[in-house]
């Protein structure tokens, strides 16, 4: 049992039994232990090393865009860090940001102060640790191509890494396992209009092509080798597939959605059998960009 006294003292904001299915996009997910919003380096390192030192599994999370949390929730510790670390900075073509800040918002101050280069990231719902830590993209844009340097916490201190040091891949980066807490990216100097065309541009696409008005975790599968995985799972005959409450987008075969009260199981249930029958018919291996916490190894075989 986790002794709550331990995070009261080293947290302001810290709640238990916090229903994960308020702080994903998919609405979905149980309690969480403990919840700690920490205000600052100073708490997020105690928090950190409460958890070590009592082995309590800790999870860091940004706005739980792309996570799907067990019905029976996380019996560990959810560090939320969009309630600080979420501020951001232009000077020159740099931009700083906190890891708790939203995407949309660098992309915003970029705009501002004449920045092109983040534009197509503008419409990811993410914030900036978690971009970095999976190395997030969108149309042909990976945030691996904008980055300077990242800020981490290591051993309760805020350590930099450069860009040559954090090595990135496709849907992957070095920052896996590591808590990110900022990052500076560098940009061009553009021209303003032209910048703002680009994001309402690439926004108007993001609104007709995928399924913004029902909750969701984003594009569930990595793109295989060969092809696209919404194409897969439409040739399959899956597009309108439903499990309980979970179904595969008519509109884009790649998202799962929930229509109303989906469960974790719904959703979890319904990406197995996407996985099963691709692989039947076209012989090729999805693998989920989706994020699962609260669910043992048995469950997700």
């Amino acid at each position: 049992m986790i002794r709550s006294e331990l995070f009261i003292q080293s947290c302001g904001n810290v709640k238990f039994d916090e229903l994960m299915s308020a702080h994903t996009y998919y609405r979905i997910g149980g309690p969480a232990a403990v919840y700690a919003a920490p205000d600052g380096s100073k708490e997020l390192a105690a928090v950190v090393e409460v958890c070590k030192e009592n082995n309590i599994p800790y999870y860091i999370l940004g706005r739980g865009s792309n996570i799907l949390v067990s019905d029976r929730g996380f019996d560990g510790c959810v560090i939320d860090m969009t309630e600080s670390f979420r501020d951001i900075a232009a000077e020159g073509n740099l931009i700083a940001a906190g890891a708790g800040s939203l995407l949309s918002a660098v992309a915003k101050e970029a705009a501002e102060n004449s920045l092109t280069g983040f534009e197509e990231l503008a419409g990811i719902p993410g914030t900036v640790g978690g971009a970095l830590v999976m190395n997030a993209g969108c149309y042909g844009k990976e945030i691996s191509s904008l980055v300077l340097s990242a800020d981490i916490l290591s051993e309760g201190k805020i350590v930099k890494i450069e860009k040559n040091d954090i090595g990135f891949g496709y849907r992957h980066s070095g920052l896996k396992g590591r808590i990110v807490t900022g990052a500076v990216f560098a940009l061009e100097k553009g021209d303003p209009e032209a910048i703002g065309s680009k994001m309402a541009e690439y926004s108007a696409l993001r609104r007709s092509k995928q399924p913004l008005n029902y909750p969701s975790c984003g594009s569930v599968f990595k793109r295989p080798q060969e092809g696209f995985a919404g194409k897969f799972i439409e040739d399959a005959g899956l597009k309108g597939k439903t499990i309980g409450s979970a179904m595969v987008s008519d509109l884009h075969a790649g998202f799962i959605i929930n229509t109303g009260t989906a469960t974790a199981q719904d959703v979890l249930s319904l990406i197995k059998l996407i996985k099963v029958t691709v692989k039947e018919k076209f012989g090729v291996e999805l693998n989920e960009e989706v994020i699962y916490l609260g669910f043992s190894d048995e469950e997700l075989k």
